[in-house]
């Protein structure tokens, strides 16, 4: 008997010690996440393009051709630095009426080196270009003219450098020595490169979310360098791409200095809302129809039905259904039942 009651006591022990081993062993493992309070951002993420902020488009100022260029594109420049010159044949002066004729050649003489005079002067050639001119006597030149008074004014020749009004890079140079321009045609473009602009598209169902003022973060190339800034400038014009898509033009002012070069890569990131002090999960929780599931204080899953607000790829807001400090099961593969018992990992 004694025997007996010995060997009831060790079972006994054992099963107290086995069962709890057991239930363990068949008890699911999850990881969860707290929910805390904390502060969420949403930003809209686009790819844009580094513009210089200003650009000056420099002009031919006549009809002509370019006789040197003095810039390739990627050059530093400074205000007043040259950059081409244009060699024209130009019209100017005072005219020479064939009513002169009746007043005598010196009266002519008189009115041809005045017409000169004032074309040099026009032109901004030195009078001493002429004076051999007017050694040989100014009669010579009518002389020599197959119709001296058919004309109506003196032609003159101009060699004019043009000058750059802005300090930057060249971006684009038109044309090279020997070309022919055309007054007001672009020859050099040169862009601030110390102040960039940023340029991406929106489209037409995106274009809501953004708006003027904007604080904008800009990463050039995929660079763990972030730049701020924001949205200046938003188009009214929607254009349509080959397939029909229609977008607009945004336009980004950079509160820092880009170090990039113009037509640079730039990824947007553009805020469109932002929550402080509100309840958040993390973004991998296991959210179905409304509802997660918790581990309770005795380590029993329990069904919560939840609202939820802003998100993004990190948080959830929970405005409703959970409490701070509630332990959220994160996704797993396998299905929790209401009441299960677990174990955290």
């Amino acid at each position: 008997m004694k025997k007996f009651l010995i060997i009831a006591a060790v079972l006994t022990v054992a099963a107290v010690i086995a069962v709890p081993v057991w239930i363990s062993g068949n008890t699911k493992s999850v990881d969860v996440t707290t929910a805390k309070r904390g502060e969420i951002a949403v930003y809209f993420e686009s790819t844009g393009e580094a513009r210089p902020s200003q650009l000056s488009q420099v002009l031919s100022r006549a009809n002509g051709a370019v006789t040197e260029v003095m810039v390739s594109p990627g050059d530093k420049v400074q205000a007043g630095d040259a950059l081409f010159t244009v060699y024209s044949e130009a019209t100017g002066g005072e005219s020479v009426p064939a009513a002169a004729d009746a007043a005598g050649s010196s009266a002519r003489d008189e009115l041809v080196r005045k017409s000169v005079v004032s074309s040099a002067q026009t032109y901004g050639y030195e009078l001493s270009a002429f004076n051999e001119v007017m050694k040989n006597g100014i009669g010579n030149i009518a002389a020599e003219t197959d119709t001296a008074f058919a004309v109506s004014s003196t032609a003159v020749s101009k060699s004019e450098t043009v000058k750059s009004d802005i300090s930057g890079s060249v971006i684009a140079v038109n044309a090279v020595q020997g070309d022919m321009v055309t007054a007001a045609a672009p020859v050099v473009t040169i862009g601030d490169t110390d102040h960039m602009d940023v340029y991406f598209f929106v489209s037409e169902t995106d274009r809501s979310k953004i708006s003027l003022d904007a604080a904008c973060e800009l990463s050039v190339n995929g660079s763990d360098t972030v730049y701020t800034g924001k949205i200046a400038e938003i188009s009214d014009v929607l254009t349509a791409d080959a397939a029909g898509n229609k977008s607009c033009e945004v336009r980004i002012v950079t509160t820092d200095e880009m170090n990039c070069i113009a037509g640079a890569t730039v990824d947007v990131s553009v805020l469109t809302d932002a929550k402080e002090d509100t309840l958040l999960i993390d973004g991998d929780s296991a959210i179905t129809d409304g509802t997660v599931m918790i581990v309770d204080e005795d380590n029993l899953a329990r069904k919560r039905t939840i609202t939820t607000g802003l998100v993004n790829d990190d948080y959830y807001e929970v405005t409703s259904g959970l409490s701070e400090g509630d332990r959220v099961i994160l996704n797993q593969d396998e299905e929790i039942n209401e009441g299960e018992r677990l174990n955290i990992n």
